[in-house]
């Protein structure tokens, strides 16, 4: 993460997350962390002291996109319209092989989540 406050605001307001951890300094590794949780899931969100504050790019090794499910078509379409409320860029909805319909946003720092 960029900054890690915009990060805990965005998957706080945006997605729902609750935080289980605040805001700390881990000095051993040199970042500021925050733990979140939605239902039986966590993420740990840090922002690094050596960050240089570059742009997420999914074709890095490491993470490509979170991608999140949800019950139905009809739960996917109230995302869209709530996305769409909030001011969040998103794509059109997409069918994917195997899968079924899906629509994309990012984060503040670009990463891209799939529902």
């Amino acid at each position: 993460m960029t900054d890690l406050a915009r990060s805990l605001d965005f998957y706080c307001d945006i997605l729902g997350f609750i935080v289980i951890v605040p805001t700390h300094t881990v000095d051993e590794f040199n970042f500021r962390q925050a733990i979140i949780y939605l239902g039986s899931m966590g993420i740990d969100l840090c922002e690094h002291a050596m960050n240089s504050a570059e742009a997420f790019d999914p074709a890095r090794t490491g993470l490509d996109h979170l991608a999140f499910s949800v019950s139905s078509y009809d739960a996917l379409m109230a995302w869209a319209a709530y996305l769409d409320a909030k001011g969040v860029d998103r794509s059109p909805m997409r069918r994917v092989e195997g899968v079924g319909e899906a629509l994309d946003f990012r984060d503040p720092d670009g990463i891209q989540i799939e529902l």
